[in-house]
């Protein structure tokens, strides 16, 4: 992944994740068939701490199933969560 891509996808998560319990319920909902994947992120920090983190981590896991891979598990989570305007 490119840094521009990187940095836009974390931009993008930041709105997302301002609390812990946000970044809790986020996780549960993209990833409640992967508890060892939400086990390796750490929910505390600043939101945009938080957000580079979780898609590092992401990235590091690789697939949530064949040929789904963990980021765009989460970005379609994220999708489901915003407005038409934001998608």
């Amino acid at each position: 992944m490119n840094r521009s891509t990187h940095d836009r996808i974390v931009e993008l998560i930041i709105p997302l994740v301002r609390t812990e319990s946000e970044r809790s319920g986020l996780l549960s909902s993209a990833f409640s068939d992967h508890p060892a994947l939400i086990d390796r992120v750490n929910l505390s920090g600043s939101p945009s701490a938080f957000a580079a983190h979780l898609l590092q981590t992401l990235l590091d896991y690789g697939e949530v199933e064949p040929d789904v891979p963990a980021v765009w598990r989460l970005l379609e989570q994220m999708r489901a969560r915003v407005g038409q305007d934001k998608q």
